[in-house]
């Protein structure tokens, strides 16, 4: 006779198994893939955000309300924004270049890694003082009330940042 005729006993717990992995399977594989959100998928999109029509969305121009910026503000801060962002997409691609580099030798026993990581930090520390001087430029633009708002509204951001973009309320007014 068979293994499974004779003992019934593990014929139910293998079977019982077996149901368990497809379980498992579909619940950490198939269903994690229809139900999971990326923690930053906001964050990462939420200064160019478009509404349904084409426009930017009041994320897009979360400064300018905040602020209260005049249109000769806007105009201007508009401006820098475009430059900075066009600047900082630009050194992400190049990060990602020399990251794609870096990976395709890989088998390459004679490849410096040393010189390309420090080709990246350097993009990165490009990438952060290029953010630094934005900011230093729209609070130039920002009358001496808009300063105060500003300082507060930027020292938010960064700790919502360094929080990994966790829900947090923004800054009371006062």
């Amino acid at each position: 006779m068979n293994f499974f005729t004779q003992n019934k006993a593990a014929t139910i717990i293998i079977g019982m198994l077996i149901a368990l992995n497809v379980l498992s399977i579909y619940f950490f594989v198939i269903h994690k893939k229809l139900v999971y959100k990326h923690p930053f998928s906001d964050q990462r999109q939420s200064w160019r955000d478009k509404s349904a029509d084409g426009k930017p969305s009041d994320k897009a121009h979360f400064f300018e309300k905040e602020l209260g910026l005049n249109e000769k503000q806007r105009k201007a801060y508009r401006d820098m924004r475009k430059s900075h962002f066009a600047l900082s997409i630009k050194k992400r691609k190049e990060q990602q270049e020399l990251r794609e580099m870096m990976f395709n030798n890989l088998g390459n026993d004679s490849f410096n890694i040393d010189s390309v990581a420090l080709l990246i930090s350097k993009r990165q520390s490009e990438m952060e003082i290029g953010m630094f001087e934005h900011f230093k430029s729209v609070r130039e633009l920002c009358t001496e009330e808009q300063k105060l708002k500003f300082d507060k509204t930027t020292r938010f951001i960064m700790k919502k940042m360094g929080d990994h973009g966790s829900r947090s309320k923004r800054p009371e007014q006062k």
